[in-house]
């Protein structure tokens, strides 16, 4: 695989990780009244994208999360209306 095509892999991989990291509840210390938020899916599709200016759409579905956000270079993605507990993004792949 060329260095090219693996930084477009990952470019769509990582927003992903990002989005993980950011549906957790901010109760350090969750209850049977307010659990902790958890990612129940989260996938890019495609899983490889050929060129920058492709499109990935990325799909979470969540339980107990509030918010979802997704970042790319430190800068939070519009995510339109989709909602914390299930929701997808298209979101255009920036090129090398």
């Amino acid at each position: 695989m060329s260095p090219g095509l693996r930084w477009i892999r990952l470019a769509a991989i990582l927003p992903a990780a990002f989005l993980a990291a950011a549906c957790g509840s901010d109760d350090p210390k969750p209850s049977e009244t307010h659990p902790g938020a958890a990612i129940l899916s989260l996938e890019a599709r495609p899983e490889v994208v050929a060129k920058a200016g492709d499109t990935a759409t990325i799909s979470w579905k969540t339980k107990n999360a509030t918010s979802v956000e997704l970042r790319r270079n430190d800068e939070a993605l519009p995510l339109g209306d989709a909602s914390a507990a299930d929701g997808s993004v298209d979101v255009v792949i920036d090129g090398p």
